[in-house]
């Protein structure tokens, strides 16, 4: 009896036994699927990670650059307007018609009638170097400074190291503290991003970006002009960009990507123009004084560069001397030194 009674318990315990090995093998297989899906995470990881950082970075820089623009008690439309450009000159002569041009499609450009604008509205002026295209974009924003409410920023374009000394500039005029851990591509992320919020209209001057083109073109300069920022928020509407450069505007315009219409061309002074550029820049006045102003002018060529150093150089002489004078010794020199090469013995 007690033999027969051991023999069931056995039976019942193995198939307790099986039971629990057919458990065990469910388990393995659902390890081994919890782990396949473990592996699919860490490589969706992996390869997501850098993108995820990357984005998480760029919206912490949103974030701050908005908490710093809107602090309490600060109101936008309190803030005085801001101009970054350059001290205006006082001797700023001409280019009435560029100025008309400037206006015509920098300022009046808001049609309500138009279709939606997906970026800021970008203009170039082109032109050799020393034709006065700098001196031309910071009498526009001066002259306009309380149109653009938003601010007139000012931004040199000649190389990354430039771009970003005028982005540190423009963002302490506007209050925002840039940490010294902070990169260069951060701080221009924080400039242009604080832009493409701004409610009302502001004005960017890209001055001296001479090398448009591809690969050579400064990293900050082709975010500037290329950057998916200018079709975020109310950069469309509320943004207006200006570039000089020497580049030509057939070749600017290709790289902008913009119609040569939105190029203004920069011509040297015309004869009047330059005259009366040397006088102001002189104060030497008088009647008979102008023609020689004029002829100065003309053995120049108009170009404003040239005619500043002849106005420096008559205005640092301890005598006054005439624009003829001027004219009559650059003339001696040059012969001088074409009889000097013409019978040098090395010649």
């Amino acid at each position: 009896r007690s033999r027969d009674d051991l023999q069931g318990a056995l039976d019942v315990i193995s198939e307790d036994l099986d039971d629990v090995k057919s458990c065990m093998c469910n388990v393995v297989m659902e390890l081994n699927t919890t782990q396949s899906k473990v592996a699919n995470l860490e490589t969706n990881f992996e390869t997501n990670f850098e993108s995820i950082k990357s984005e998480v970075k760029e919206m912490t820089s949103e974030v701050e650059t908005l908490k710093a623009k809107f602090q309490p008690g600060q109101s936008g439309d309190s803030k005085n307007a801001i101009c970054a450009a350059p001290q205006k000159l006082q001797e700023f002569t001409g280019r009435e018609n560029a100025l008309v041009w400037l206006e015509k499609n920098l300022v009046r450009d808001q049609n309500s009638e138009s279709p939606p604008k997906t970026s800021c509205c970008t203009k170039t002026i082109c032109g050799l170097g020393g034709c006065g295209k700098t001196s031309l974009a910071v009498e526009f924003a001066w002259r306009w400074m309380n149109h653009f409410t938003g601010g007139v920023f000012w931004v040199n374009g000649e190389s990354d190291e430039n771009v970003s000394k005028s982005v540190a500039e423009n963002l302490a005029l506007l209050n925002v503290t840039v940490s010294t851990r902070e990169n260069v591509d951060d701080s221009l992320n924080r400039f242009l991003t604080l832009l493409s919020y701004e409610s009302r209209p502001w004005l960017l001057v890209v001055d001296n970006a001479d090398d448009l083109r591809s690969p050579t073109c400064p990293t900050g300069v082709e975010k500037i002009c290329k950057g998916p920022w200018q079709r975020n928020a109310r950069a469309p509407k509320n943004g207006h960009i200006l570039f000089t450069t020497r580049k030509n505007a057939k070749d600017t315009a290709a790289f902008l990507r913009l119609s040569p219409t939105n190029c203004l061309e920069m011509q040297c002074f015309s004869e009047e123009e330059g005259a009366l550029f040397l006088i102001r820049r002189t104060g030497l006045e008088g009647e008979s004084l102008y023609q020689g102003a004029i002829d100065l002018a003309k053995e120049l060529g108009g170009l404003p560069l040239a005619l500043e150093q002849a106005a420096a150089y008559l205005s640092a002489l301890p005598i006054s001397i005439t624009f003829k004078d001027y004219l009559d010794r650059s003339e001696e020199r040059r012969v001088g030194k074409e009889c000097r090469s013409r019978w040098s013995p090395y010649h």
